[in-house]
């Protein structure tokens, strides 16, 4: 019987050693400073329209629109351990639905992002 203890034992310590490293799994403490800012595109597609990363936020502004803003709040973010500079930033709309926001990062040259679903268009930091 105390065998039948130690293995069980063992068990639910490997899976709670595996709950922990798959929570863990790409999800960052804080917002990088490099992606913090507004971002905007030469494209024609986009005239007007830009988006701020903040700590706590994700706002798009389209001055083609009314409200030419809209703000959700960051309920986390994650960098993409097998794909270099891909993060994601996870949102809730004011309905509590869940959307998401991924990019990719190039740190080079002020830095740039790019939109995986749109990814010829290069957004770069609006400079304050």
């Amino acid at each position: 019987m105390n065998n039948l203890k130690r293995v069980s034992f063992l068990l639910f310590l490997l899976g709670f050693v595996a709950t922990l490293v798959g929570c863990n799994s790409g999800k960052l403490k804080a917002m990088p400073a490099e992606l913090k800012g507004t971002w905007k595109t030469s494209a024609k597609k986009f005239k007007g329209f830009t988006f701020e990363i903040s700590d706590t936020h994700l706002t798009f502004n389209d001055q083609n629109a009314k409200p030419p803003t809209e703000e959700y709040p960051i309920s986390k973010i994650t960098k993409d351990k097998k794909k270099q500079n891909v993060y994601t930033i996870y949102y809730k709309s004011k309905d509590s639905q869940e959307y998401k926001f991924s990019f990719y990062f190039d740190p080079s040259g002020g830095g740039s992002i790019r939109l995986k679903n749109q990814r010829k268009y290069v957004w770069k930091k609006v400079k304050e």
